[in-house]
């Protein structure tokens, strides 16, 4: 059965993903093909299995990466129709994983596997239109609500509950006077079939869609959308739900560079203090009280040689190969001033340790830290950040988060 807390990774690159672009209905099958349906589906020819290694060969070459999330179906085995990340690919049509403890052997003909997806659940739908919902039942249950009726972006909601494919209530749903009710997810700069680079990381509860639609200089330039649960730091919380994007407040038309509030913003902590961020929205504020309530994120930083931005910080310090590179957690204050958790998953590169990092590394931490594999992604301040052309992003691989 497929764990929630099993932490994925998608590509626009790996083979069979679907391609976002800037036509309309091109959002939600990204979407739909991550939460939902996976993809690259492809038929196992044999199966091995010997000290505790599955090795499953394929009659043309699967595509297949190394920490790839794959979904196996069909076998006689109950414990192998299960989700395994993928730890070797030795040829184009071979790959290996970790056998369930107890299996040894496995004899179905008709084996299957794809790329898995986080199992999420599209509660409503309609013609470019979607809600989603986790369905891991610790999370909040908040409702990710989208319209891809515009072929540039995604117009996105939060609500906490769904009534149908485009109604519901709280979140950022009723909140068009004080706060904004509408959020969007790039998908291009143009409206055509060329296709945008993105990236998805998360698990059951939360996940994160990078897309390079920027032009000139920005191109290959994620901007980082987010929608989910974070860590909360109340003792009781069931309103720890964001979402994060571009805001638009109308009568204001969504196109660069008009948002009304980056999905970025700046992330680095400047002499310690906070930075504002308005393109973030948790379900409600620390008191619960209903609506949308807007909130800060920031690393917290001190000046140190490296100048604002210095690994020198309060942050998580993990050591690896390159030696004490520092990644920083994310921060969420509210803009009534209280500290309400932290983003999970996701951890930011200061701007010096990010010169020496490349887009899409990928980077194991030395024994000890309680992160052991980090990626890394390019990206900045909705296409207008003086660091577009290096990482600034690490995201936890492995978790759980």
């Amino acid at each position: 059965m497929p764990s929630y807390a099993t932490v994925k990774a998608y590509d626009s690159n790996d083979v069979g993903a679907p391609v976002l672009s800037g036509s309309v209905g091109a959002g939600i099958s990204v979407l739909d093909a991550v939460l939902l349906t996976g993809y690259n589906i492809k038929a196992v020819q044999s199966i091995a299995i010997a000290a505790g290694v599955v090795t499953l060969t394929y009659a043309s070459a699967h595509g297949y990466t190394v920490d790839q999330v794959l979904a196996l179906s069909n076998a006689n085995t109950t414990a192998l129709n299960d989700e395994f990340r993928v730890v070797s690919v030795p040829s184009p049509t071979t790959l290996t994983f970790t056998a369930p403890t107890g299996v040894t052997s496995e004899s179905s003909t008709t084996l299957s596997t794809k790329v898995a997806p986080l199992n999420w659940n599209k509660s409503f739908s309609g013609t470019n239109l979607a809600c989603y919902v986790s369905n891991d039942p610790t999370s909040t249950k908040g409702v990710l609500m989208v319209d891809d009726a515009n072929a540039q972006y995604l117009n996105v909601k939060m609500v906490e509950v769904a009534t149908s494919v485009s109604s519901g209530f709280g979140g950022n749903y009723t909140n068009a006077g004080a706060w904004p009710a509408y959020y969007n997810w790039r998908k291009s700069f143009q409206t055509n079939a060329t296709a945008s680079a993105w990236r998805v990381f998360g698990d059951g509860k939360t996940f994160y869609l990078l897309v390079a639609w920027q032009w000139q200089s920005y191109a290959g330039t994620y901007e980082m959308y987010m929608f989910g649960d974070f860590q909360s730091y109340l003792q009781a919380d069931p309103f720890n739900c964001m979402l994060q994007g571009n805001i638009v407040i109308p009568p204001t038309v969504p196109s660069y560079p008009n948002q009304n509030g980056y999905a970025e913003g700046v992330l680095a902590g400047n002499n310690g203090g906070w930075v504002l961020s308005t393109g973030a929205c948790i379900m409600r504020n620390a008191f619960a009280l209903p609506g949308g309530a807007p909130v800060s994120r920031a690393t917290v930083g001190l000046v140190g040689a490296q100048g604002s931005e210095s690994g020198y910080c309060t942050g998580n310090t993990l050591p690896n190969i390159t030696g004490n590179l520092q990644l920083l957690d994310v921060y969420l204050q509210e803009q009534i001033g209280i500290l309400r958790g932290r983003q999970r998953g996701t951890l930011f590169l200061p701007s010096w340790a990010a010169d020496v990092i490349l887009d899409n590394a990928v980077m194991d931490l030395l024994a000890g830290s309680a992160i052991k594999r980090v990626k890394f992604a390019k990206g900045g301040g909705g296409g207008n950040t003086a660091n577009a052309s290096t990482p600034r992003y690490a995201f936890d691989l492995y978790g759980p988060w």
